[in-house]
């Protein structure tokens, strides 16, 4: 048997909140106070105002998290920033970085993709799938922080002159294309970073994200390529 509902405006009857907006519920003989909250909770759904201040408030959160985590590989070593790409697309993020080592050194660390794991926990896995004697293919599998969570990539990869140009032919996420220049200078080696990385998410909430992956990314690169340069000839043999 179906339980019946009342609500009643009566006044006199018991309520926790203000005597002249409360209704009370009477099921089985039980009273509850339905008050003005439940009511602005259900209206601020509807037309869409809850939803705008709960995104402003994740914006925020997530821009703090963000250059938290950046905030400790920032600095002169590492310059990055969004300059405009093309039409339709989300802004390219340009970074640049002085590596203390030959360029054979720093170009082995960016060739060896299989290995881009080991400098950023994002990074998932790196598989080679395939390629010839001016590309490879590559599947990359990332594994971002929430809300993006584990999402794959697969890029063919050209090894131009001085620099690695990747391209994405399929994936789960809306672009992954860019370049890695090599610039000698003297003995140390310039990187010239350019890429276009678009998960599907608006710009505000992901540019935190695509700044602190790249930042640390590099830093990583660097950081490796700085103990390669320094290692005995022989160690450094050995561990290629």
């Amino acid at each position: 048997m179906k339980r019946s509902i009342e609500t009643s405006s009566k006044p006199g009857l018991p309520c926790r909140g203000n005597q002249l907006t409360c209704n009370v519920e009477r099921d089985n003989g039980r009273k509850t106070p339905d008050g003005v909250f439940h009511s602005w909770w259900l209206a601020g759904f509807v037309d869409g105002r809850l939803v705008r201040v709960l995104a402003q408030l994740l914006r925020l959160v997530l821009l703090a998290a963000s250059l938290a985590g950046a905030q400790a590989f920032a600095g002169p070593q590492i310059d990055i920033g969004f300059e405009a790409g093309a039409a339709g697309e989300q802004k390219l993020i340009h970074a640049s970085a002085v590596f203390p080592a030959g360029r054979n050194v720093v170009y082995s660390i960016f060739h060896a993709i299989n290995d881009y794991p080991m400098l950023h926990e994002w990074i998932h896995q790196t598989t080679r799938i395939g390629g010839g004697d001016d590309s490879e293919v590559y599947q990359v599998e990332f594994d971002f922080p929430w809300p993006v969570g584990r999402q794959w990539s697969r890029v063919e990869v050209r090894h131009s002159g001085n620099a690695i140009v990747w391209r994405q032919t399929d994936g789960s996420i809306k672009a992954n294309h860019g370049r890695i220049e090599f610039i000698a200078q003297g003995d140390t080696v310039k990187i010239d970073y350019l890429a276009a990385i678009d998960i599907g998410l608006p710009e505000v909430l992901t540019q935190p994200y695509k700044k602190q992956f790249v930042t640390e990314f590099l830093f990583a690169a660097r950081k490796q390529a700085g103990r390669m340069e320094s290692a005995p000839p022989l160690a450094l043999a050995d561990g290629s």
